[in-house]
């Protein structure tokens, strides 16, 4: 795991990996994970000590564009679901 910015220093990781999904029939693809350490005004369970986010993608670009990649895809859905009231 190497550390990201962050607004919480030490507060998020990324790692990547190889994986082959399928039972090993499919392709050769990047495994990426985000793991985020709870913030200490966090409303989290005390059991958890980190949140992660993990994805699969066969782009090229490094991990910390392909992590950027994802999250704007996460967080774009919610602003519209918010902006139109069905959050």
């Amino acid at each position: 795991m190497k550390p990201i910015l962050y607004w919480l220093q030490g507060g998020a990781d990324v790692a990547e990996s190889r994986y082959r999904p399928f039972r090993r029939k499919g392709p050769l693809v990047r495994l990426i994970v985000r793991r985020v350490r709870p913030t200490p005004a966090a409303s989290w369970p005390c059991s958890a000590t980190t949140t992660t986010s993990r994805f699969i993608t066969d782009r090229q670009g490094s991990t910390l564009d392909r992590k950027a990649d994802h999250r704007h895809t996460e967080v774009e859905p919610a602003i519209c679901d918010l902006k139109h009231g069905a959050a």
